[in-house]
């Protein structure tokens, strides 16, 4: 008996997606069919309006790179690196705001849901990133005049993020727009600015090396070489925690302190960082924790400010 039940149920939730299906409009089953050569297109279906708009939004999202992975995984950028392809927030942030005018075209309410045709016109969203590319062009033109390691830095990231704009740009409009530096040109001003510098790192601090390996990894990315027996420049640093008052019982305050001071190989002070959060958490370990991204985002942002300057510096 139980064994038919079960049979009868499953036949019964066959006959019943089968007249759900034949009630759908053709767009439904097949959204390509009513989608114009310009036009990516996506289905959502949810319980309600909002989530079903959602999911076509997401699933347009899904299509688009998709296909550009398909396309251009073969034919890497011109740096021989798949990181134009990668989805890295800042052009997440993009492409997003780009795609803000996906259209809702049609929908189509049931007894189980709702399904809703989610439209993107190609060429309107190739525009919006033609002008985000354009402003990135004016940026990088000025970083590029400018021979200090920060600018460089700050070139070589654009630089990058211009690529994974330019792949999407391309597969929307089948046209391509110039870039105003070329990689090389980036490559020989990284390699100019790093190639008489060689560093040894140490930071202090409190039962870990997080700092001192996150540093190495940035400055390593940057072309920085490492060697502490033939440095010809220190950094120096040290992670100051202050167990802050807090009338809570059960959680604890600390405020964290970063210290970093570059020096030459004469041991002069050539530039220095300083950077402080303040933090909540159950222990020392938690509030630590949620301290260290920020303490990692600032050393990414701010670790070119550090002078590698190979002249001594005068004295007064």
């Amino acid at each position: 008996m139980g064994r038919l039940r079960a049979a009868k149920f499953i036949i019964l939730s066959l006959l019943t997606t089968f007249e759900v299906m034949a009630e759908l409009p053709k767009w439904v089953q097949e959204p390509n069919r009513h989608c114009k050569k310009y036009e990516l297109c996506a289905i959502g279906e949810a319980a309600g309006a909002t989530l079903a708009q959602t999911r076509a939004r997401a699933a347009i999202a899904k299509i688009f790179e998709t296909q550009i992975t398909s396309k251009y995984s073969q034919n890497l950028s011109s740096n021989n690196d798949e990181s134009s392809l990668r989805l890295s927030e800042e052009i997440i942030e993009e492409v997003n705001d780009a795609f803000s005018g996906i259209e809702i075209r049609k929908n189509h309410e049931t007894n189980t849901g709702i399904y809703v045709l989610a439209v993107l016109d190609k060429l309107k969203a190739a525009r919006n990133l033609r002008k985000k590319i354009r402003r990135l062009d004016e940026k990088m033109k000025t970083y590029a005049l400018d021979h200090s390691a920060q600018s460089i830095h700050k070139l070589s990231k654009l630089f990058k993020k211009r690529e994974g704009l330019q792949i999407r740009y391309e597969f929307l409009s089948n046209k391509s727009i110039p870039s105003p530096v070329k990689f090389s040109e980036i490559f020989k001003k990284i390699k100019k600015a790093v190639s008489k510098v060689v560093l040894a790192i140490d930071v202090k601090e409190q039962g870990s090396t997080d700092i001192a390996s996150f540093m190495t990894s940035v400055l390593s990315d940057f072309g920085y070489k490492f060697d502490s027996k033939k440095s010809t420049h220190k950094v120096e640093g040290e992670l100051i925690s202050k167990q802050q008052f807090m009338n809570v019982k059960g959680f604890q305050k600390h405020k964290f302190t970063l210290n970093v001071e570059a020096h030459n190989r004469w041991k002069q002070k050539s530039s220095a960082l300083t950077f402080s959060v303040t933090t909540i958490g159950r222990d020392y370990s938690q509030a630590y924790a949620k301290a260290l991204p920020q303490i990692k985002e600032y050393i990414e942002n701010n670790i070119t400010q550090l002078n590698f300057t190979t002249k001594k510096a005068k004295a007064k």
